[in-house]
């Protein structure tokens, strides 16, 4: 009796998927999905949504031409990432290509100035950068160098092509400098640095520069005013400024509340597309963050969620990026990207 039972219902089974199966078949077919473009999204208003990492990393590799080992890095004795660039280069065994071994100052020569019209690619114009600088022995140290430079190749493609880059707290004004270099085809460009005074560093480093790269010789403005005097500037001008023309505002190692001047200037001031910071010094910037977040997460990461969810509260869509943890144990980039309004927040605005 159970063995006939289990043929009864193995038979009904059976049954049962072929009319399933049969049904099937005779199901009229699905309409195809849509073609959707994706052209049309944006993050900000002169840039549509690519080349965001799908991943956050916390100690990327090296983008640029000058690299630190492990072994040579930020908080190791052995080799200082302070020591002046073309001496760094002469102590470590670097694969920059001009280098003829062994290294000599005198071996390393200038190289022939680049031509904006020929296009040339993003190596090419910062290992003729490098060169230069090397060559002629500029007066900034591997640190810096390699900072700006990870900074810039970090943020090249994130921040599409504004017509005005605004450098706060920029120094010795490489990072700005980086970016006017990096842009020969867009002739609209113009970079602006800001910094209570102009490091004499500034003009020497803005003079090799330009004998290679000559496109950036008027790009480039240097305001020795503090950001709170520039921001009420920019602001007194009002309408005169020039709107249709995007602006990103970077600010690398702006100390402490400084880094809070930068995310003002770019938001409030300059009404910025984009704005990107490196920031540092963060005692005393995570007050305001609830002490269970401090302590789960630290002051540092305490301080930029704190940043990030105001920059958010502003319009930007905000992300975190890093640069190689060897330069500097404060790595982090903080970005922000104000998208457009689509119709749905346009309705709630109302």
């Amino acid at each position: 009796m159970i063995r006939l039972a289990i043929l009864v219902l193995r038979a009904l089974c059976i049954g049962h998927l072929s009319i399933g199966s049969s049904l099937a078949m005779r199901a009229p077919d699905m309409p195809p999905l849509p073609e959707v473009s994706i052209s049309g999204h944006h993050t900000s208003d002169y840039t549509a949504k690519q080349n965001h990492p799908t991943s956050y990393v916390s100690s990327p590799s090296f983008k640029g031409p000058l690299k630190a080992s492990k072994t040579i890095g930020y908080s190791s004795s052995e080799v200082s990432l302070r020591t002046r660039l073309a001496q760094y280069v002469a102590e470590n065994d670097t694969n920059l290509p001009f280098l003829r071994k062994p290294f000599r100052s005198a071996s390393v020569t200038s190289p022939p100035p680049l031509v904006a019209s020929e296009r040339p690619s993003t190596q090419m114009i910062l290992n003729a950068i490098l060169q230069q600088l090397v060559a002629h022995n500029a007066p900034i140290d591997a640190k810096e160098v390699m900072e700006s430079t990870e900074f810039y190749l970090s943020l090249r493609k994130r921040i599409g092509a504004p017509l005005q880059i605004v450098d706060a707290c920029a120094g010795h004004g490489l990072t700005g400098l980086l970016f006017a270099a990096g842009n020969p085809g867009l002739q609209r460009l113009h970079v602006n640095l800001v910094d209570a005074r102009e490091p004499a560093s500034f003009a020497v480093l803005r003079d090799l520069m330009t004998d290679v790269c000559p496109w950036i010789r008027d790009r480039v403005t240097y305001h020795a005013q503090p950001i709170q005097e520039y921001a009420t500037s920019m602001r007194d001008k009002g309408t005169s400024r020039d709107r249709n023309a995007p602006t990103a505002v970077i600010g690398t190692h702006a100390c402490g509340s400084l880094t809070d001047e930068v995310l003002h200037l770019a938001t409030e001031a300059l009404e910025a597309a984009s704005v990107a910071v490196l920031p540092c010094c963060y005692t005393g910037m995570a007050k305001t963050v609830p002490y269970g977040v401090q302590r789960a997460h630290g002051v540092a990461w305490a301080a930029d969620l704190r940043r990030s969810f105001w920059l958010a509260e502003q319009g930007y869509h905000v992300d975190f990026a890093c640069i190689p943890s060897e330069i500097t144990p404060m790595n982090r980039i903080l970005i922000a990207e104000k998208r457009k309004m689509d119709k749905y927040t346009a309705q709630n605005k109302r």
